[in-house]
This record gives C-alpha cells, structure tokens and sequence, in this order.
C-alpha cells in the first residue's frame, strides 16, 4: 500500500477550499500531534504516506487523534460557512 487516503475528508476539505475558506490549509498543514505531522495534504487529497504507517503501526491512538483534530477543524469551517450563508440571506450582517 502506497498510502492510506481518506476520500470522505478530502472531498469535505476541497469543497471549504472552494467556498474560498484557504486558512483551514495551514491549520491541516500544522496538524501535528506529538510533535509529527501523521496527515498530509497534497493535490487536492488528504492521506497517511506508507513511511508513516510503517513507523506508526503501534501509534494509531496518535493518527487517530490527527484525524479527529482535521475533522473537527472541517466541521468548524462548514459550519462557519453555512452561517454566512444563511445570515446572507436572512439579511444580517457577519
């Protein structure tokens, strides 16, 4: 396996991305649990490279809470997003 790619994260990622929301990049590029990067971003998909797996098969709990940390920050910026949305078209202002 080349790597472990997460699809449901990316496409979640790429279309905040497209909502012109850019900083969330910096957040999932300094995503660093115990000092390591375990997520990267690269071409529009979020994914573990093999290197990480091979070094981490006993450090999931580590892996797991970077992911959780890039779902949580998703989740923050759709819901920011939706926000604006609906107070545009309710008429107030962000």
């Amino acid at each position: 396996m080349e790597r472990l790619s997460f699809s449901r994260l990316s496409t979640r990622l790429n279309n905040i991305i497209r909502a012109s929301q850019t900083e969330i990049r910096n957040n999932i590029n300094d995503a660093r649990t115990g000092g390591r990067a375990w997520v990267e971003w690269d071409d529009g998909e979020m994914f573990i490279p093999r290197s990480v797996l091979a070094q981490t098969r006993n450090n999931w709990e580590a892996i797991r809470q970077n992911l959780n940390r890039v779902n949580e920050w998703i989740t923050f910026y759709e819901i920011r997003e939706a926000t604006s949305l609906l107070n545009s078209l309710f008429g107030k202002q962000t």
